[in-house]
This record gives C-alpha cells, structure tokens and sequence, in this order.
C-alpha cells in the first residue's frame, strides 16, 4: 500500500491540504459584457412572461423555442457565467422553456405573462 506522501498528503505538521487552497462558488469566475447583458435582461423580466425570457414573439415556432434556450442557456449558465444572479436567471429560463416546450396551449402561458 503506498504511502500517504505518495498520495500527495502533507507530511509536514500544520500542512494545508490542496482542498482547502481553493474558493468555493463562483467567487472567481470571469464574465463577459454578453453574459452580463443576458443576466440583467432575464432578472427584469416577469417570472411568467416566458417569452419574453427567452426573446421570442408569440408566434414563433417549437424549433426556435428550442433555439433560443439553447443559446441563452449558453450565456447565463452558472458553470459559465461569474456574474451575480446567473443562477437565477438560468432558472428562469429553464422553467420558461419547459413551460413552453410542454405542450401547454400557448393561449394559457400568455395569460400568465
């Protein structure tokens, strides 16, 4: 059995462990001027407005429903995306798009908007 030295442990007494070198979160994670954008206008937008959300009309069709989560998903994914409140926006989103992509009758998620 090797031993805990070769694992990468400390030997020294008092030894930080690499584990605790590193920031939790997204404290240190970068974004750019289109994440932030995509961020701001999703959080100012309703919680029900789905389209709206996602920037698409009434009319469009479930292909570019499909598109447009896609690529906003892209920008406000909070693996991704440092800025505060990504997370909540990539939620939004999220709910817009399976509200959308159900099925749901349109008539009724426009109502709620």
């Amino acid at each position: 059995m090797p031993s805990a030295t070769a694992l990468g442990a400390d030997a020294t007494p008092n030894g930080s462990a690499k584990s605790r070198d590193h920031n939790q979160g997204n404290q240190d994670k970068k974004y750019t001027i289109e994440q932030k954008a995509a961020v701001v206008r999703v959080r100012k937008c309703s919680h029900t407005a789905y389209y709206e959300i996602l920037g698409l009309e009434q009319s469009c069709s479930d292909a570019e429903i499909k598109k447009a989560y896609r690529k906003l998903s892209l920008l406000t994914h909070p693996d991704k995306n440092g800025y505060d409140g990504a997370d909540e926006a990539f939620k939004r989103e999220s709910l817009g798009f399976r509200v959308l992509d159900k099925g749901i009758p349109r008539i009724a998620s426009v109502g709620l908007g």
